[in-house]
């Protein structure tokens, strides 16, 4: 399967897990429940932000654009995602 490049082109849920990402800024996602190589939102994961006491916080400039370019350690992510779906 050829996998998407653009934030147009994620399934609702690979959405909603980039739109997470994007509102952590710095943090982590934890007991993330993937199916059938797609995150899962019920039972809802738990989201670490860290706070960065040495920095300003800015939000991401694509938060708020409905279309972009995926980074490349998105389609990565992704992909493992996809392939633990494989895995059940």
């Amino acid at each position: 399967m050829s996998r998407a490049t653009r934030f147009s082109q994620l399934s609702a849920p690979e959405r909603t897990l980039v739109r997470i990402l994007q509102s952590i800024n710095f943090g982590s996602i934890e007991m993330l429940v993937v199916r059938g190589g797609e995150p899962v939102f019920s039972p809802e994961p738990t989201v670490l932000v860290e706070v960065k006491l040495d920095a300003e916080w800015a939000p991401r400039p694509a938060r708020d654009i409905a279309d972009f370019e995926l980074h490349t350690e998105i389609i990565r992510l992704l992909a493992q995602i996809e392939l633990l779906g494989g895995l059940s």
